[in-house]
């Protein structure tokens, strides 16, 4: 496997972790919207913040564009401005 294959498939990986711990989220914030659970674990909101660097910063070296996540905050950043 090169080298650029194995950076894809890093790439891959740390989008489909984004993806459950995202999903683990908005499980956890649904139940405590239906008074069935305290919202979310601060390791998850840490894990899911790492993982998204992590998936942008391979993106990049592989010449791709960020995630959908990183082009909405570019987007809210420069609304804010």
């Amino acid at each position: 496997m090169t080298g650029r294959a194995a950076t894809a498939m890093d790439l891959m990986l740390a989008t489909l972790q984004r993806e459950a711990v995202h999903d683990r989220i908005v499980r956890a914030f649904a139940a405590q919207a239906l008074s069935n659970g305290s919202g979310p674990i601060e390791d998850d909101l840490r894990i899911f913040a790492s993982l998204v660097v992590t998936e942008q910063r391979l993106a990049r070296s592989l010449g791709r564009p960020a995630s959908v996540i990183a082009c909405a905050a570019h987007v809210s950043d420069a609304s804010s401005q």
